[in-house]
């Protein structure tokens, strides 16, 4: 019925469908292939975009100082993007990125965050980010083996090894009842694959004891999310008790990323849109 309805010659959508099941990151993928654009907006089941995003959006690309970036992404609607490790890091972060616009001699404010105060993983609001079709072609695009961490460890090899920025308006929320990342399932991958994801991107921290904490502090967090699931919240309790150390000296946690953060923050910074 799809295929009928798009594949008119008059139609300006295009219906394509998989000859076989290539995981999730591997359909983003083959969205880029086919995409006809520079620009590509890949939006999810449980994506909605607001009224003015086509427009909002189709301003910046037309910009010639976004011809650097990779990766474009676009607040959530009454949500904050600068969640980093969450509590008192998140507030500072947030209070350093204002000082940064308050102190810098440009007239009009700053309207882009080039992610340099996440640390050194890199996670852009998941959300209808417009994607370089070409940029994110020579970068290799998505890899499903890193399910379900896919997209986090794309924005970070992005930010590296290219440019990547947040779009500072409100344009795009989830329906967050539809959402894949919050079912059961994916949730026990993240409990088991995430902190080892974030451990490996945080161990050249010193002291070494901080990466364990973050570890611990990730875990954690999911865990909050599979409260109405007894068995498998008990199963993530036995996994945290390797954790005891960090457990006892989570509050350094809080001195550690503050330190990081201010270096981060004083460290120089590439000229800003």
């Amino acid at each position: 019925m799809l295929q009928k309805e798009f594949n008119k010659a008059e139609s300006k959508i295009t219906y394509y469908k998989n000859k076989e099941n290539l995981g999730m990151f591997g359909n983003w993928n083959r969205c880029l292939e086919l995409a006809r654009g520079k620009w590509v907006c890949i939006l999810h089941s449980d994506d909605r975009i607001m009224p003015n995003y086509i427009e909002e959006m189709n301003k910046v690309v037309g910009d010639e100082r976004v011809k650097k970036y990779s990766l474009i992404g676009c607040l959530e609607q009454k949500e904050n993007p600068y969640i980093i490790n969450g509590g008192l890091r998140e507030k500072f972060a947030h209070f350093l990125i204002k000082s940064r616009n308050l102190i810098s001699k440009k007239n009009q404010a700053k309207i882009f965050d080039e992610c340099n105060l996440q640390g050194p993983v890199i996670q852009l609001p998941p959300s209808a980010i417009l994607h370089n079709k070409q940029k994110c072609i020579k970068l290799g695009g998505y890899n499903q083996d890193e399910y379900p961490l896919g997209d986090t460890s794309f924005h970070t090899r992005a930010y590296y090894h290219s440019k990547v920025a947040i779009y500072l308006k409100a344009l795009q929320y989830k329906t967050t009842n539809i959402s894949e990342g919050l079912t059961p399932k994916t949730t026990m991958y993240y409990c088991y694959i995430s902190p080892t994801f974030f451990y490996s991107m945080h161990q050249h921290l010193k002291p070494k004891f901080y990466a364990k904490m973050l570890r611990y502090k990730r875990i954690k967090i999911l865990q909050t999310k599979l409260i109405n699931y007894p068995i498998l919240y008990n199963h993530i309790e036995n996994l945290i008790k390797k954790y005891k150390l960090a457990v006892r000296l989570d509050w350094i946690s809080k001195f550690f990323s503050l330190f990081y953060l201010l270096k981060d923050f004083f460290k120089p910074q590439n000229k800003e849109i």
